[in-house]
């Protein structure tokens, strides 16, 4: 088994919090290599244009953000000051927008949020069991998955997922890793 991370925008990171969110959707790198997939147990078999007809399970294509039984840890953005660790998704409304508190704190006391790729192991608040993982085209997502996702239905998904990932992002309608997971106490 292994430790992974993963980066969760604060909004994202307050929806596992919540027990709200329990898949996430990542984008596959090599779009242009996937012609069709098969789950193989604990590979998923991407047949990719290069991929001879004859390869036998040859190009088996692990996951990049773990297998069944990894975990995965969450990087989220934080500040540290006044002795502690604050998350910024500890601050945010439901809007992603950031609480007054926190204004103030910026501003008064030079609080400065650090990204989330900067974040430390050693602050990592949330731990995450793989339980499953698959590929699908990401405007192949239903309600459910999209509960799942942390948001009330598809098209509240689609807005994220621009949000996030930019405009045309999902007019491309890219293949993507979905990853299931459950959180670990």
């Amino acid at each position: 088994m292994k430790d992974r991370p993963i980066l969760f925008s604060p909004l994202m990171a307050k929806a596992i919090l919540d027990g709200k969110k329990t898949q996430t959707r990542r984008i596959i790198k090599d779009q242009d290599a996937v012609e069709f997939y098969e789950p193989t147990g604990e590979f998923i078999h991407v047949h990719a244009n290069d991929c001879p007809s004859y390869c036998d399970y040859a190009c088996q294509y692990p996951c990049p953000y773990g297998m069944r039984g990894d975990t995965l840890w969450v990087r989220e953005s934080f500040a540290v000051w006044d002795g502690g660790t604050t998350y910024l998704a500890n601050a945010v409304d439901e809007d992603g927008d950031e609480k007054e508190w926190v204004k103030e704190a910026r501003l008064a006391y030079g609080v400065r949020w650090k990204p989330s790729i900067h974040m430390p192991k050693a602050l990592c608040r949330i731990h995450l069991k793989v339980v499953d993982f698959d590929v699908e085209r990401v405007q192949s997502i239903s309600d459910d998955d999209a509960k799942a996702e942390g948001v009330e239905s598809a098209a509240a998904f689609r807005e994220l997922w621009i949000r996030i990932n930019g405009q045309g992002s999902w007019d491309s309608n890219p293949w993507v890793w979905v990853v299931k997971f459950e959180r670990i106490s």
